[in-house]
C-alpha cells in the first residue's frame, strides 16, 4: 500500500517519522485490519515509541495520539 500525506509546517523528522505511523495505524483500522507488525528502520523513533524518550513536546503530544488511537482500537 502507499499514500501520499502532506504536514504543513513540520520540520522535525521524529514528529514527522510519528505521523506516518499515526497514519498508517488509522488507515489499517479504517481497512480493518486489527493485527499488522509495523517495522521501522530508525532506532530513535521505535526508542520513542517504546517510551524511550518523550522529553520533545511535539513528539509527545503525537505519541500519545498514536498510543491512543492503537490502545482504542484494540
Amino acid at each position: 500500500m502507499a499514500r501520499g500525506v502532506q504536514f504543513p509546517d513540520i520540520y522535525d523528522p521524529m514528529a514527522v517519522e510519528l505521523l506516518v505511523l499515526r497514519e498508517a495505524i488509522v488507515c489499517c483500522l479504517d481497512l480493518g485490519l486489527t493485527e499488522v507488525c509495523f517495522a521501522g528502520n530508525t532506532k530513535v523513533v521505535i526508542d520513542k515509541i517504546n517510551g524511550a524518550d518523550t522529553r520533545d513536546s511535539l513528539t509527545r503530544i503525537i505519541l500519545e495520539e498514536v498510543v491512543r488511537i492503537f490502545m482504542c482500537d484494540l
